[in-house]
């Protein structure tokens, strides 16, 4: 994160609100660091910004100890709204999620919700609560399935495709595959021709800033990770690094926060 930038937004529009993910960035996987935190921390205070923490992809950390949460670097803890959620570690489509503020904050909070949002489903809350108690049994596993995953995509399109840039991430669902070119969309389509559906860089941008880069998930089922990187070649000798002009038909998996194949 470019923390001069940071300074310089908040400064000069004074959002009511920030919303950051520090830990585990999605679609980068990148970490904020202690003096980044802290500086987001004293310049939020200091114009009247609330700090919205996703640490949805925290609990997903591969490699490495997971850094402290942004709310322990505010001694208050009156400025840092912290959210989780249920879909990354066990499944998802357990759409339950939570926040950890301050009191009053809750307190508020609670009682704006029902003009937008009637309530949770009470059967996905019964489901979470059997299933939190258990998550660090959850999370072995599941880390050790993300690891593989990861070492097996990652390692797959570094060698079939050695002009790419392809970071080994510490942790979450995907790699931020640098192209060199700006041609992620055309590359999309290429992929969805042959059954692969998968988000280009530009989607996750303003304007389709991120065209250079492809968000690849590591998720999907060993068998899949092979036919992911042959799909993803051949796309790519298609697309010439320039410009595509494919037909799509109807996809045969679809990436998702678990990456399992979809009828």
């Amino acid at each position: 994160m470019d923390a001069a930038a940071l300074e310089t937004t908040l400064r000069r529009t004074a959002p009511a609100v920030a919303y950051v993910m520090p830990e585990l960035h999605n679609p980068t996987g990148a970490t904020m660091s202690v003096s980044t935190r802290q500086l987001l921390l004293s310049v939020a205070a200091s114009v009247g910004t609330t700090v919205v923490a996703d640490e949805t992809m925290g609990e997903l950390r591969i490699d490495g100890a997971p850094s402290l949460p942004l709310a322990a670097a505010d001694p208050s803890g009156a400025s840092v709204v912290m959210i989780g959620s249920a879909d990354k570690v066990f499944w998802g489509g357990l759409r339950i999620g939570w926040i950890r503020a301050a009191p009053a904050l809750l307190q508020r909070l609670l009682a704006a919700r029902p003009t937008g949002d009637l309530g949770t489903p009470v059967l996905d809350q019964l489901v979470a609560r059997e299933l939190v108690p258990r998550t660090a049994a959850v999370l072995e596993a599941r880390r050790e399935y993300l690891r593989q995953g990861r070492d097996d995509v990652v390692g797959a399109l570094r060698a079939r495709l050695p002009e790419w840039d392809v970071p080994s991430p510490a942790g979450g669902l995907t790699t931020w595959v640098g192209l060199g070119r700006p041609v992620s969309s055309a590359l999309v389509l290429a992929a969805r021709s042959e059954g692969v559906v998968l988000a280009s860089g530009g989607v996750f941008g303003p304007d389709g800033g991120f065209e250079r880069f492809l968000r690849v998930p590591f998720t999907m089922a060993p068998a899949d990770r092979g036919r992911l990187v042959d799909v993803l070649e051949r796309a790519w000798a298609r697309v010439g690094g320039e410009s595509a002009g494919v037909r799509g038909r109807s996809p045969r998996w679809c990436e998702q926060s678990w990456g399992h194949p979809l009828g």
